[in-house]
């Protein structure tokens, strides 16, 4: 694991300050800077990455659909679907289909960071059943992947 500056630490605190105003029921993962909340049919995880000496990156990942198959029609839906959202983006790891949204420690505000992870759960939420229905595999509640497999899987390809 990848030594956590002091920054990091002080972004992740201030962010569990927000989720738990948020959010009646989160659970954390102190060890790599992870929360995780429960919206609707999607599990959201919300981590602080290391960007630079002056800055951290805050990740907020939907878990959206996992084990669906890759097909031209998904690809193609999804590709529409990203140019037409006003943040974040679906990502498919491997057959795991993800939205997730990114922004700069810096500019973390209260006020950002609930516009944001508001924008993630409520975009999740909304699309995973129906590509559920129309793709095949199952929502994020039925499978979890933690951001260690996730990251793992991208970097081995």
């Amino acid at each position: 694991m990848e030594a956590v500056t002091n920054y990091q630490r002080k972004v992740y605190e201030k962010l569990k300050d927000y989720i738990e105003e948020l959010f009646f029921d989160y659970f954390e993962d102190d060890q790599s800077l992870c929360l995780y909340v429960r919206y609707g049919s999607t599990l959201i995880e919300v981590g602080v990455e290391y960007y630079s000496s002056e800055d951290v990156v805050v990740e907020m990942v939907a878990y959206c659909v996992q084990d669906i198959e890759r097909k031209e029609p998904l690809l193609q839906r999804l590709l529409e679907i990203n140019h037409l959202l006003p943040i974040g983006a679906f990502a498919l790891v491997g057959n795991n289909l993800f939205f997730s949204y990114k922004m700069l420690g810096s500019s973390l505000s209260r006020n950002s960071f609930f516009m944001a992870i508001k924008e993630v759960a409520n975009t999740a939420d909304e699309y995973d059943n129906k590509i559920v229905e129309k793709f095949g595999g199952k929502t994020a509640l039925a499978k979890f992947y933690p951001r260690k497999q996730r990251k793992n899987e991208i970097y081995k390809n």
